[in-house]
């Protein structure tokens, strides 16, 4: 067989069968065409009827497709897509992971969640490790991914992005959506560093074709027909020398249901958000625990910025919460006032 043929058939075939055995004078170019095609292939594959099978390149490549086409229609993440209420016409809030970056617990990743529109489309706010892997888990389409919002470069914020980029990537080229649907992503980053080694792992440059990088500062980040976003700097990172700073929280408008979200990022103190609490008008604050005690900052937050904040979230959380959550919570609320939430991964909260 010509080594073109030979890449071919390795290429179509090879991916679901290992070659185990190959029929005498196959290699050479004037073999016979019923020796050329003849093989004994292992399929790879588990749950088929025979441990190997001796076939022609074309009913290899038949079978091939038959098995592809039956791994598509049992893929549980295709599958429960069908059923998926992503795009029900709610929006919505999905926690991905609710741990400090100090504090590996299980069930719960590093920091990330998402903002989901009516429509389905997905903004990521944070990608700590894991976020990819945790939304397969929760049947969302992330080819639906617009935007994404990092807070700070520390690892347990961004870490994640590599693998949410290639998993985007794949999925483009698994439901062959390269060609029917356009890549249109926006990474908005307090460094272009973070922007620059995220993209160069997965796509080998730095400005991939539909990929855009905002760099972050105070003030609008970003607005479209939806939602309205603000950024404020906080002391959580020091700036860099040249006086840039590497830490943002963001506050999130939303007028089609008269709702405002503040997503604190990892912030000093409650302070460091004292322009959106003057504003007020909070419906939730999403506030890290994992340098604060939850019960503290109800206490600071009510005597300081009475009125400000309708309901208080917790997320990022810190060794006392993942511990003991029950006993936390119970004093958390008597000093709110009412239920304060708990985030937890794979969380779901309907805004409207």
């Amino acid at each position: 067989m010509k080594n073109s043929s030979r890449r071919k058939f390795i290429k179509n075939v090879g991916a679901l069968f290992t070659i185990s055995v190959c029929s005498a004078g196959c290699s050479a170019d004037n073999a016979p065409k019923k020796h050329v095609q003849k093989f004994i292939l292992k399929p790879n594959f588990h749950g088929t009827k025979a441990d190997a099978l001796a076939m022609s390149i074309e009913q290899a490549t038949a079978l091939r497709d038959e098995i592809w086409k039956q791994y598509l229609n049992e893929n549980r993440a295709i599958e429960s897509r069908k059923i998926s209420q992503q795009g029900d016409g709610k929006w919505k809030i999905r926690m991905l992971g609710t741990a400090a970056g100090t504090e590996p617990w299980h069930d719960h990743n590093h920091t990330s969640w998402i903002l989901e529109k009516p429509t389905g489309e997905l903004i990521w706010f944070d990608a700590g490790e894991y976020c990819s892997w945790t939304a397969g888990l929760m049947d969302l389409d992330i080819t639906k991914s617009t935007n994404i919002f990092i807070s700070h470069p520390h690892g347990d914020h961004c870490c994640g992005l590599p693998a949410l980029f290639s998993a985007i990537k794949k999925y483009y080229w698994v439901y062959k959506l390269k060609n029917k649907k356009q890549f249109k992503l926006t990474l908005h980053t307090p460094t272009k560093l973070l922007a620059d080694s995220a993209t160069k792992m997965i796509w080998r440059e730095s400005n991939p074709t539909g990929l855009t990088t905002n760099l972050v500062k105070q003030g609008e980040v970003f607005r479209d027909d939806d939602i309205i976003v603000d950024a404020i700097e906080n002391r959580h990172m020091k700036p860099t020398k040249a006086g840039k700073c590497q830490s943002f929280s963001y506050r999130i408008k939303i007028p089609s249901i008269n709702k405002t979200i503040v997503f604190s990022g990892d912030i000093k103190n409650e302070d460091d958000l004292a322009p959106f609490f003057k504003d007020g008008n909070i419906d939730i604050l999403m506030i890290e625990t994992g340098h604060h005690k939850a019960e503290l900052l109800c206490q600071r937050i009510k005597q300081k910025y009475p009125n400000a904040v309708d309901d208080i979230m917790f997320v990022h959380h810190g060794i006392e919460i993942l511990t003991n959550p029950e006993f936390e919570k119970v004093r958390a609320d008597a000093v709110w006032g009412k239920p304060v939430i708990f985030s937890f991964d794979k969380q779901i909260i309907n805004l409207g």
